[in-house]
């Protein structure tokens, strides 16, 4: 994160923790992200958890979001990938494109859930949906790769490689990588 792009004083700061602990929920989510990157703040991934905890309590999509990449690689509190799986579940019912693009690669995987390509592919197809430019960009990086390897579908590598193409255009560095536009 670019200090300058963000252009946070040490007023807008204060203001910003203050309203976190006045109970407003996007206030929390930001000052968790802060904490989690350790930028205007000192780096606290359990104060991180709480005000992520706090702000997810209240409905607020991306801390859910967040908090479900917490629980899932252990960020501030111990790793609980069932307890991610309903996090990130609960995000991507609420129309959030990366909790959608996450669900799709856990059942893909069978990551705690077994293996469901066609429902991955369901979800892919949301977070493309979404329009969230983060989410079609990775959506589509694992389509491709569901049919570079015939996961759930037929293998063909010109459809992969047409997916990689729309992936790499979305911004998804490894599929820029491999249509060699990096």
């Amino acid at each position: 994160m670019n200090k300058k792009m963000l252009n946070i004083t040490k007023e807008k700061l204060e203001n910003i923790i203050n309203l976190a602990n006045a109970g407003d929920a996007g206030a929390q989510y930001t000052t968790a992200i802060l904490l989690l990157q350790g930028e205007f703040l000192p780096e606290n991934e359990e104060k991180a958890v709480e005000y992520l905890e706090k702000a997810h309590a209240q409905g607020f999509t991306e801390a859910t979001y967040e908090l479900a990449v917490c629980c899932h690689y252990g960020i501030g509190m111990d790793a609980d990938m069932a307890r991610a799986f309903e996090l990130y579940k609960t995000s991507a019912e609420a129309g959030y494109g990366m909790g959608m693009a996450v669900m799709g690669k856990i059942y893909l995987d069978g990551n705690g859930v077994e293996s469901n390509p066609a429902l991955a592919m369901e979800w892919f197809e949301k977070a493309i949906a979404s329009k969230d430019t983060e989410a079609v960009a990775y959506a589509e990086f694992l389509i491709a790769g569901c049919y570079r390897d015939g996961i759930g579908v037929e293998k063909d590598e010109d459809t992969a490689m047409e997916w990689y193409k729309k992936s790499a255009l979305h911004g998804d560095i490894r599929a820029r990588r491999i249509v060699g536009m990096v």
